[in-house]
């Protein structure tokens, strides 16, 4: 029969032949488990901080589009001014605003594609050809609103049938 030493490696008191962690072990799982939850919640705020703003984007698009469409049912008029289509913003959605930030005029005597120029006078002949290019912006409030620009075509029901998409270069209104 064999005699058990307490320093024997066999023996079940002494090393590894007891089951368990030691505190080193707990500690570097700790860690480890730690750091992944910490990068998991971080990707989610993330996702949840850019849909946010994905989100807010798409709706000043469509506020956007609803403005536009309430400029083409407002008369037009002749080398309007950005404040001229005012009207179009009364519907505007709570919390966005929505202005014409830039209008340009068709170019008389333009060539074969259609120019437009910042500015427009009234005089004897006027230069105002009856097509207008208004630029629409609409902004969501908030930390991360989003913002959206629309170029619209506006013309003068006046000059003929012509789409959104087909200027007559040179019609005389």
């Amino acid at each position: 029969m064999r005699q058990i030493d307490e320093k024997d490696s066999e023996s079940p008191r002494w090393g590894r032949g007891q089951a368990g962690f030691g505190l080193i072990e707990v500690i570097i799982s700790v860690v480890i488990m730690s750091t992944v939850i910490l990068s998991v919640i971080a990707a989610v705020l993330t996702l949840q901080y850019t849909s946010e703003g994905h989100r807010k984007t798409v709706l000043s698009s469509i506020e956007a589009t609803d403005v536009a469409e309430a400029i083409e049912l407002l008369d037009y008029v002749d080398c309007a001014g950005v404040s001229d289509y005012s009207e179009a913003f009364v519907g505007t959605g709570a919390g966005y605003t929505a202005s014409v930030t830039k209008i340009q005029y068709l170019e008389s005597g333009a060539n074969d594609t259609a120019s437009f120029v910042d500015s427009c006078t009234l005089d004897g002949e006027g230069n105002d050809e009856g097509v207008q290019q208004l630029t629409v912006t609409v902004t969501a409030g908030g930390p991360r609103g989003g913002s959206e620009d629309i170029v619209y075509t506006k013309r003068d029901d006046d000059c003929g049938g012509y789409s959104d998409y087909e200027v007559v270069v040179g019609a005389d209104c």
